[in-house]
C-alpha cells in the first residue's frame, strides 16, 4: 500500500495492527472506505458492480479502534469468501465462519488484542455470529474500549426495569422483564410488545 493509505489506517486501527491490515489489503481488488455513523450497521461488504470493478468495504468511522479492527476483519472475511466462491455460498455460512475465525485468530496470535479481549475473541471464534450485536459477551468486551466520556448513551441492559427509555430512532419503550438473552419491552407509541437486544443504545427518560 502507499504510505498515505497506511497513514489512513493508522487513524482508525490499533497501531500494532496497522501493518497486518495493510498487508491484507495490499494488491487486492478491494477498497476500504470510512463513513459516517450508521445506526443500522457497523460495516458492510459490497461486491463489484461490474465484471472488472472493485469490491468495497465500508466501516463506520466513529468506532473504537478494537471494534473497528474486528469489524474490518468481519467484512474482509466476506471479501475473501466472495473471491473464492462468488455468490454460491451463504453470506454467514460455514465458509465465512472459517475465514473470519482464521483472520481473527491470526491477529490474536500476533499479540494485537489486549489479553482480556483476546480471551473473549477466542471463545467467540468457536462459532462466529453474523451480527456484532448478536454476541453479547464480545460486544460488551469491545465496549470496554469505548470513549468513557460519552456518558449520555446507555444500553438497554443498563436501564432499570420499569424505566422508560428511548432508542436512537426516538421510539419510547418501558423495560418490562428480562428473557434468556433479551428484554421484553412495551412500546409507548403503539402499546405493542417488542423483544429488544440488551446491547441496543438507549437514552433513559424516566419512570413510567
Amino acid at each position: 500500500m502507499k504510505p498515505e493509505q497506511v497513514d489512513v489506517l493508522r487513524q482508525f486501527l490499533p497501531e500494532n495492527s496497522v501493518q497486518k491490515a495493510a498487508d491484507l489489503l495490499d494488491g487486492k481488488n478491494v477498497r476500504l472506505v470510512f463513513v459516517r455513523h450508521r445506526s443500522t450497521k457497523l460495516g458492510d461488504f459490497r461486491p463489484p458492480r461490474t465484471l472488472f470493478g472493485m469490491c468495497t468495504i465500508t466501516l463506520n468511522g466513529d468506532m473504537n479502534r478494537y471494534r473497528m479492527l474486528v469489524t474490518f476483519l468481519h467484512e474482509y472475511a466476506h471479501f475473501a469468501v466472495f473471491k473464492k466462491y462468488s455468490r454460491r455460498v451463504q453470506p454467514h455460512g460455514a465458509e465465512w465462519k472459517r475465514e473470519f475465525a482464521a483472520l481473527v485468530n491470526g491477529f490474536i496470535d500476533g499479540g494485537i488484542f489486549p489479553p482480556p479481549l483476546a480471551a473473549v475473541l477466542r471463545t467467540s471464534m468457536d462459532n462466529p455470529k453474523a451480527g456484532a450485536m448478536s454476541d453479547t459477551a464480545l460486544a460488551k468486551a469491545l465496549g470496554d474500549y469505548d470513549d468513557k466520556g460519552k456518558t449520555s448513551v446507555l444500553t438497554v441492559d443498563d436501564v432499570p426495569l420499569g424505566t422508560v427509555f428511548a432508542l436512537g430512532n426516538g421510539h419510547r419503550f418501558v423495560k418490562i422483564e428480562k428473557l434468556r438473552k433479551r428484554y421484553k419491552c412495551r412500546s409507548l407509541d403503539n402499546e405493542k410488545i417488542y423483544i429488544v437486544s440488551p446491547l441496543a443504545e438507549a437514552f433513559a427518560v424516566g419512570e413510567q
